[in-house]
């Protein structure tokens, strides 16, 4: 074996007797540390004599030679994840390494993405849909190789693998004519220029079905949503507007439109032909175990976790059995049908709000449960209750000062106690104001920690032997709050809380970002708790009873977040 001729960090360490990572730090003149000056010295005079050459530093974007950038809207999209699937599946067999890039069709998102993609300069970009920047994107072209995929813009300067949107619209319409439907109804969002495919589509349904009638969504109430959820609520409201005319067919300008539109018939039991357009159940003909695993990766996608999964997909391969469904559609329905059935909560869940209650509201610190528990004081004060607030989580200094400023905005009564307080002592005060004022609620913000499960065990009993002697006529509630962006980390902790408290109930916050909130679903699958409100934003206002419906509507990308028959 050959001598090495470069000098190491590991050689001065050995050299000098000091650890191979005070070396380092010394020599790379780390800033947020600081050693002996006699070390630094005698550091620095050992690599000199050593003929130790700083290496050179990399910069954070290099030329990924080896790398392509696949820009698309949104992968929780069907459709998307079907293409980059195949993407991925193609470039591994040459040992390229495929880069996702998610812009949500949002344009501070795809100017983010512009930026980084001139400083990490791969060997190639794949568009997934017709990008908005297009003079940006030229220039950008014409430094790195990039081709589109769908409907190109005409002043797009790239290469392209296009779809035929007006022979796809001519043979769905030619179809729905053989079948014999005269009377058919197109829904769509607004047809403006930049929508360059599903402007084709129409044109070819409409040069075989001249008489179908079009309608348009164009409200701004949902401008919020991710493009795909709003395609799914435009289908819905849509075809809901226009029950009464009885059309013997529905079009949707795309798979989240028809199936907003299937969603609606089905709930007003109107069985009728709904076409829609990109398949995106990945294109999948038949039930088989690819189907099934591509709804295995949506539901752990989802935050759904394995063993949650897992035992999904099994009740659902024993229901398709016995039940012959044979369609990809029809089984992807059942899946969304049967997670809404088991999440469904129950009005007898929220008895304590009828009751003289006691409501124990747990949580580690950081989840937002002093935040919920003011939300939920407000919430039960609209609801013509007497609330009263209990500051039991005594362990975090500012709890207090923070649970009072929400009593005050909710316009309730606090009942509190010094930081370090024994909690018991603090429930018990509580107890006694709660009877001489005759309160509804007796709400308590209490131990908010995990790490010493035997004394948060203790503090719980010491709570309910107190108000089992105090307040035994009272309805009594747990409610645990968790963290809906921590995934799996919020089941773990649901668990441990469920090990030391008679936990009713689950508080699921911070759903308003990123979170997919499927988690819920495997704390009720796993541990049989529901979830009873969801966070969804900083106000007062924002804490909402669980819906089923809208919340496994959205993990599926088919949010249908307020009741359609409300709007009315």
């Amino acid at each position: 074996m050959g001598k090495r001729n470069k000098v190491t960090t590991r050689d001065i360490a050995q050299a000098t007797n000091v650890s191979q990572s005070t070396v380092s730090m010394i020599l790379s003149e780390n800033k947020n540390v600081s050693f002996k000056e006699e070390t630094v010295n005698l550091v620095k005079k050992t690599a000199k004599q050593m003929g130790y050459k700083k290496p050179e530093v990399k910069k954070r974007y290099s030329n990924a030679k080896n790398t392509i950038v696949v820009i698309c809207s949104n992968l929780s999209n069907s459709y998307y994840s079907m293409v980059v699937s195949s993407i991925i599946e193609q470039a591994s067999k040459t040992k390229t390494q495929i880069f996702t890039i998610s812009t949500l069709r949002k344009d501070d998102l795809e100017k983010h993405a512009l930026s980084n993609l001139k400083l990490l300069k791969p060997c190639g970009i794949i568009l997934l849909y017709p990008p908005k920047f297009v003079d940006e994107w030229n220039t950008l072209s014409k430094q790195i190789p990039c081709i589109i995929i769908g409907d190109k813009p005409k002043k797009l300067d790239c290469d392209s693998i296009e779809l035929n949107s007006f022979k796809c619209g001519k043979l769905l319409g030619t179809h729905l004519k053989q079948l014999g439907h005269k009377k058919i109804a197109y829904i769509s969002s607004p047809l403006d220029t930049t929508e360059i495919g599903r402007n084709e589509r129409y044109e070819g349904v409409k040069s075989v079905l001249s008489n179908t009638q079009v309608f348009f969504n164009s409200s701004k109430q949902f401008e919020l949503y991710p493009i795909e959820k709003r395609e799914y609520e435009n289908g819905y409201r849509l075809t809901k507007q226009i029950l009464s005319d009885k059309y013997d067919a529905y079009i949707g300008n795309n798979d989240m439109t028809a199936l907003g539109i299937v969603a609606c018939l089905k709930d007003h039991n109107i069985k009728t032909s709904v076409a829609g357009f990109d398949n995106i159940f990945s294109g999948f003909s038949s039930i088989d175990e690819d189907f099934y695993e591509e709804l295995e990766e949506i539901l752990i996608m989802g935050d759904i976790g394995i063993n949650a999964t897992t035992s999904i997909i099994e009740n659902l391969k024993k229901e398709v059995s016995e039940r012959h469904i044979k369609e990809p559609m029809e089984c992807k329905q059942l899946l969304i049908n049967e997670i809404k059935d088991q999440m469904r909560v129950d009005s007898t869940e929220y008895e304590f709000e009828n009751r003289r209650s006691v409501v124990l509201v747990i949580g580690v610190n950081g989840v937002g449960k002093t935040t919920s528990v003011g939300k939920l004081a407000g919430k039960l004060k609209d609801q013509g209750k007497k609330v009263i607030l209990a500051a039991a989580d005594t362990f975090r200094a500012a709890a207090g000062e923070q649970l009072t400023e929400w009593a005050n905005r909710a316009g309730v009564e606090i009942i509190g106690g010094q930081a370090g307080a024994d909690p018991a002592s603090v429930i018990y005060d509580a107890v006694a104001a709660a009877k001489a004022r005759n309160a509804d609620v007796l709400l308590c913000d209490t131990a908010g920690r995990l790490h010493n499960k035997k004394n948060l065990m203790e503090e719980l009993r010491k709570i309910y032997r107190i108000l089992e002697r105090e307040y035994p006529d009272a309805y009594l509630e747990t409610l645990v709050v968790l963290d809906g962006t921590t995934g799996q980390n919020a089941l773990a902790q649901a668990r441990q809380f469920a090990e030391v408290a008679n936990v009713s109930g689950i508080i699921l916050t911070k759903l308003d970002g990123t979170a997919k909130g499927g988690i819920a679903v495997a704390i009720q699958s796993e541990l049989d708790i529901p979830v009873k409100y969801i966070g969804v934003g900083e106000s007062i206002d924002d804490l909402q009873k669980f819906d089923a419906d809208a919340f496994v509507n959205a993990l599926f990308d088919v949010d249908h977040k307020e009741n359609p028959d409300a709007q009315d």
